[in-house]
């Protein structure tokens, strides 16, 4: 798969993948398609992003993972991302530049296609993120706390 997504980004195509959790429902629900554009240079806050994710053992293949950036940043080595899913409970690890496959650009299903560069989807995809980052710290502050008790 690696090689494949590899491959249609150089060729400038996108890709057309079925999504399978709900991590990121109502938006992407199982049934669903998103078309990912191999382009990472505008990926901002808000945007829906395909990356690779470390794999939960050694053993284990990296993952990809269709999620929401919810916070960006730049560092010594360049930028970094944080995503989380808008229904997941914890943020995923931090992502560079290298771990993004690219941006989603649409879903589609059996009713569609939503572009989500198209209005009102921009603004929504900031409220999601700035909703998902809010919930993502009261957990974690909550967590903490309660483990003090």
């Amino acid at each position: 798969l690696s090689s494949l997504l590899h491959t249609r980004a150089s060729e400038g195509k996108e890709t057309h993948l079925p999504v399978q959790g709900t991590s990121m429902a109502p938006l992407l629900r199982p049934g669903c398609t998103v078309v990912v554009r191999h382009d990472v240079r505008r990926v901002r806050f808000g945007d829906v992003v395909l990356r690779w994710a470390p794999a939960e053992d050694a053993t284990a293949h990296r993952t990809l993972l269709v999620h929401r950036v919810v916070r960006v940043g730049r560092d010594e080595d360049g930028l970094w991302f944080i995503t989380k899913g808008d229904r997941w409970p914890r943020f995923d690890p931090p992502a560079r530049l290298d771990d993004l496959v690219g941006k989603v650009v649409a879903v589609e299903d059996s009713q569609g296609m939503i572009e989500l560069g198209r209005w009102p989807w921009p603004l929504l995809g900031r409220l999601l993120a700035l909703r998902s980052l809010a919930g993502g710290i009261l957990r974690a502050r909550v967590g903490r706390w309660r483990c003090r008790s």
